[in-house]
């Protein structure tokens, strides 16, 4: 498209990828043989800052969505947020965007999370995460230790994201407990956040906690236990 838009990806010769689609706002691969006998998926995104045509991001990417047992990976710019915590403003109030967030439940896909400043895009005093990694069930079983980073912004209102498996981090193996945004709506969930929530210089240990107490007082104790045996 000339000088106004595409998504370029590149890649060291020795790593096997075929392209499966090219679309206006993503690009999405298949890479072989960096796993013996496995295969994983990677969408890498630019939602278009039309709404209208965004939409067409989020159809697009669904009817490419593997089944379960596939690692796939989507990562990039969707400008779109998930949360009003996405976004820090003096004039304006971040609001969920809802076609973003069916698309995600949909696909029972995951944030990643990040390491760093927690907004990737900025225009005068406004900011916002527009930029992430999103990942099924079953990258997580493969790649347990994937963690994002928010790198510095150069030439760009964005900043950079790298994503990297660490080896030494202290991440429970198995399902990912999964945080279902219906429950902060319930009259004790502020207190029990309070109660619950502790923090002690390690992020994952105390996610780690958080979520085993999440468990018992979501689902109660008999099927937190069974969620914990399929751990």
């Amino acid at each position: 498209m000339g000088f106004s838009g595409g998504i370029w990806v590149g890649w060291e010769d020795f790593i096997h990828i075929k392209i499966i689609q090219n679309h206006p706002q993503f690009t999405f691969l298949r890479v072989d043989n960096h796993i013996p006998n496995k295969s994983f998926l990677i969408s890498f995104v630019y939602g278009s800052p039309d709404r209208s045509k965004r939409k067409l991001l989020w159809k697009g990417l669904q009817s490419m969505a593997p089944n379960n047992t596939i690692p796939w990976l989507i990562m990039g710019d969707f400008n779109a947020i998930l949360s009003p915590a996405d976004k820090k403003s003096p004039t304006s109030i971040g609001k969920r965007c809802d076609l973003f967030g069916n698309f995600v439940d949909s696909c029972d896909l995951q944030d990643l999370g990040f390491k760093g400043p927690p907004f990737t895009w900025q225009r005068g005093e406004t900011l916002v995460r527009l930029d992430r990694a999103l990942v099924n069930d079953a990258w997580m079983n493969t790649f347990p230790q994937s963690l994002v980073h928010h790198l510095t912004r150069i030439k760009s209102d964005h900043r950079l994201l790298l994503l990297t498996i660490e080896p030494d981090l202290n991440i429970p193996n198995g399902r990912p407990f999964r945080f279902l945004a219906g429950w902060t709506q319930h009259k004790e969930f502020n207190n029990f956040v309070k109660d619950k929530w502790e923090f002690k210089g390690n992020m994952y240990d105390s996610l780690y906690n958080f979520t085993d107490s999440g468990c018992v007082w979501f689902f109660g104790e008999t099927e937190a236990k069974a969620n914990e045996r399929s751990r």
